[in-house]
């Protein structure tokens, strides 16, 4: 391979491949290529979102030079798979949403990313890769998506209108919420947190449920905003408000005919962790010597050698 000139980008650099053709045998018949092209339109922004050959279907999703640098690209990649193509530097879009909607409407199989090594071919990986994970996460509230900006243009409003700004600003709070394993679904638990964080909050700050399925029992994250929606004023936290948020959230899973964990006294909880009892160096050294002492040497010179004996 013979670079031309070493500017610009890597995916546009000018570039001579030097390839050794293999000899041919003038007596052989040529062998026929075979496509294992399934679908059509192969582009992604004019592959359609519903198709009936996505239905189980085991998805490729290849740069478009893919097809062009490696020749067995058909039998190896193709072969029992939809393929869509696409490039994201001369198309000039970004096809995340195109390609979740695509996965989240139909039932496909697996997914195969394919392509350069060109730092340009990563936005088609990432755009494939940020959306084929499994979710993990279920959210509702009053901020859709979750946005940063979204939180400090309220402060803002709050700093113009009353003219205060603290220097340890706090940015939002946090209540974590957790059911007793198998005993709700994932809906359910992100109604049972919206209606907590709806009634803890009176509807006057922004929130966020983010429900967690990734441990045994399912959890929600409340984070709600610490300026209220219309700027005014900021919530003031309180004494025992930990309290407060348990015992309303208690009340609001009694009336779903959940379980909450029974408020028992301080000594008859159950501890997290036991660690066995740790003898200093001190007290077993007193055993050592009451363990001598209790044999009854004749004499120092006894003890020692007792002493010695003993790892003293």
């Amino acid at each position: 391979m013979k670079h031309l000139h070493e500017g610009g980008c890597p995916g546009s650099r000018m570039r001579m491949l030097e390839q050794q053709e293999a000899a041919e045998s003038m007596s052989s018949a040529p062998v026929q290529s075979v496509s294992r092209l399934r679908n059509w339109p192969v582009q992604i922004k004019l592959a359609p979102i519903h198709a009936p050959y996505f239905a189980g279907a085991k998805l490729l999703i290849a740069a478009d030079c893919t097809a062009y640098a490696y020749a067995n690209f058909h039998q190896e990649f193709m072969r029992g798979k939809v393929t869509l193509i696409g490039c994201p530097k001369l198309d000039a879009v970004d096809y995340s949403e195109k390609l979740t909607e695509i996965l989240r409407n139909n039932d496909i199989q697996s997914v195969t990313i394919l392509r350069m090594e060109v730092p340009c071919c990563g936005g088609l990986e990432m755009a494939a890769k940020r959306h084929c994970r499994p979710a993990k996460s279920s959210f509702r509230g009053r901020w859709s998506p979750f946005r940063r900006r979204r939180i400090y243009a309220v402060k803002r409003q709050y700093e113009l209108a009353t003219g205060r700004r603290q220097k340890n600003d706090v940015i939002a709070y946090q209540i974590r919420q957790s059911f007793r394993p198998g005993e709700i679904t994932a809906e359910e638990a992100n109604k049972v947190g919206y209606e907590l964080a709806m009634r803890f909050t009176k509807g006057k700050y922004a929130f966020i449920v983010a429900t967690h399925t990734d441990r045994e029992h399912i959890h929600n994250h409340i984070i709600y905003n610490s300026t209220a929606l219309d700027g005014t004023r900021k919530f003031r936290d309180f004494f025992f408000s930990a309290l407060a948020v348990q015992r309303l959230s208690d009340l609001i899973c009694l009336e779903h005919q959940l379980s909450v964990i029974e408020i028992k006294p301080y000594r008859e909880r159950k501890k997290r962790t036991l660690y066995p009892p740790k003898e200093s160096n001190r007290d077993r050294l007193c055993s050592v010597i009451d363990r001598i002492l209790a044999e009854k040497p004749y004499d120092y010179e006894d003890f020692l050698q007792k002493a010695g004996a003993a790892g003293l």
